[in-house]
């Protein structure tokens, strides 16, 4: 009961659409805090690396992926978790449940495709979800299938039909790793000093690029998936707000900072 009155009051909305919590972590993350999260993918890739340097040099001989053991692998994973979220935030649900089947690739980009019927609101005659990768991101998704999760598959699990295999002991075979997102959470409150869960990257990109263009509106629709520009509207209508407040401050602090050297010639001249 603790658990979903918990969940009930983190996705609580208030007036605008976002619930005053996720709000108070937005400003958290807006700022000096917001190219941590940007950067949590690169961040845990070397973080892995170093890990496995250190064993190179005690353990000469072995492969670097001799050397990858189950807890390095599983941070892999959460470093493509988080690209994905970066790249269209999909819903907790389309995250875990990725397929190596819905990935395509051109050159060398991936494009995550999770069919409509899987998309929370879409149907069959709803388009699918179209998750497009950049080149840096594709790069580490391809050494992740060919490298790592091959070692990250469990005993008899090698016909794992999920990106993310399911991890630990027990369990039936096939299944997605259940417990990936909430070692993602620990790691952004690590490295970003904020607990950031999926629902709150989608949030975050919402804000960021409504920040830098506000114009940007109908592609953040888009971008989310909103099948009405109203629910984006009510969701990001405060950041309109804010942004005027700022245009108007940094108005009245330019007016301001001009007065003093009118008022010094008007002196001088009388």
């Amino acid at each position: 009961m603790n658990a979903i009155a918990g969940h009930i009051k983190e996705h609580a909305i208030g007036e605008t659409g976002i619930s005053r919590r996720n709000k108070a972590r937005l400003r958290q993350i807006i700022g000096d805090r917001q190219q941590r999260l940007i950067d949590l993918s690169d961040i845990l890739t070397d973080e892995v690396n170093s890990i496995i340097d250190k064993r190179k040099r005690k353990c000469r001989g072995k492969t670097r992926m001799d050397l990858l053991g189950p807890e390095e692998a599983r941070d892999v994973m959460c470093a493509i978790a988080s690209d994905i979220l970066l790249a269209r935030a999909p819903r907790r649900a389309n995250i875990t449940g990725i397929r190596l089947s819905w990935i395509s690739w051109a050159g060398g980009t991936a494009r995550i495709i999770v069919p409509n019927v899987q998309v929370k609101g879409r149907d069959s005659d709803d388009p699918d979800l179209h998750i497009p990768l950049d080149e840096h991101a594709s790069a580490r998704l391809k050494s992740f299938i060919e490298k790592v999760r091959p070692k990250a598959l469990r005993a008899g699990d090698d016909e794992n039909p999920f990106l993310f295999p399911s991890q630990g002991e027990g369990g039936e075979p096939g299944q997605p790793y259940a417990g990936l997102l909430e070692r993602l959470v620990r790691h952004t409150k690590r490295i970003v000093g904020v607990k950031i869960n999926p629902h709150l990257y989608r949030h975050f990109l919402g804000w960021l690029w409504l920040r830098e263009d506000p114009d940007r509106l109908p592609d953040v629709q888009r971008l989310l998936g909103h099948k009405r520009l109203e629910t984006t509207l009510a969701h990001y209508a405060e950041i309109d707000e804010d942004l005027a407040l700022d245009r108007w401050s940094k108005y009245l602090a330019d007016q301001k900072s001009r007065q003093p050297e009118k008022t010094k010639e008007k002196r001088k001249t009388g």
